[in-house]
């Protein structure tokens, strides 16, 4: 298997997550979690045309790029990002409405699991209006305005709550999301070859240095994904 389409094991999970806070910047922007990083790749995922490494990336570290430590991290850093990127690509084309997001989850006393959903989803929402997402047609709409009713709704289980009620929600988001995918991939999505394209800025080489700061050439790096 190339090891770009390698899942993630748990001590991987644990050790990006760690990474993704380290490289965080110091805003509102900037993702500072392996939550949010799932949730704003499958945001990405959602484009109606398509996006390169390139346009998506700095929105990941926020106001400015990642002062790396060693070239050994950022290229863990991108080989975890881009496995995760793939990994999620894969469950959105394959799982349909049994697509799974990586909430967080909380463990409550009586042993019962619980999804807190917040998080994931304002990220996720970001994501879509970062894509410049904010309607949809009238057909999907309803699974958008879904979300955001979501959005402004407390997940929080220091008050009273039904354990139930927050496990249907969480179902019913991941539903939404798939549905949201599944409908701008058949009925929305535009390839290049079918588009008028306007570049913005400077066009990329394949042997131009990275965007990412790594010091390699973007065809060994974050072109590598594509």
């Amino acid at each position: 298997m190339n090891n770009l389409f390698k899942p993630l094991t748990d001590d991987e999970i644990e050790e990006f997550d760690q990474l993704i806070l380290k490289y965080a910047n110091d805003d509102d922007l900037s993702i500072t979690n392996f939550i949010e990083m799932d949730a704003f790749l499958t945001a990405i995922l959602c484009s109606p045309t398509p996006i390169q490494p390139s346009q998506w990336l700095p929105r990941i570290w926020g106001a400015n790029q990642p002062n790396w430590d060693s070239k050994e991290e950022v290229s863990r850093y991108m080989d975890y990002l881009f496995r995760c990127h793939n990994f999620v690509s894969t469950i959105l084309k394959s799982s349909g409405e049994a697509f799974t997001a990586a909430f967080e989850e909380i463990e409550l006393e009586n042993g019962e699991i619980v999804a807190v959903y917040s998080d994931w989803l304002i990220v996720y929402l970001q994501g879509l209006e970062f894509l410049g997402i904010n309607r949809l047609p009238d057909i999907i709409q309803p699974e958008l305005d879904l979300l955001k009713q979501y959005n402004e709704e407390e997940n929080e289980l220091d008050v009273p709550f039904s354990y139930e009620k927050e496990v249907e929600k969480a179902r019913r988001i991941e539903i939404a999301v798939a549905r949201i995918y599944k409908y701008i991939r058949e009925e929305i999505y535009l390839p290049l070859s079918n588009q008028t394209y306007v570049r913005e800025g400077k066009k990329i080489g394949v042997n131009d240095p990275c965007l990412c700061g790594s010091g390699k050439k973007y065809k060994k790096c974050c072109g590598r994904s594509h």
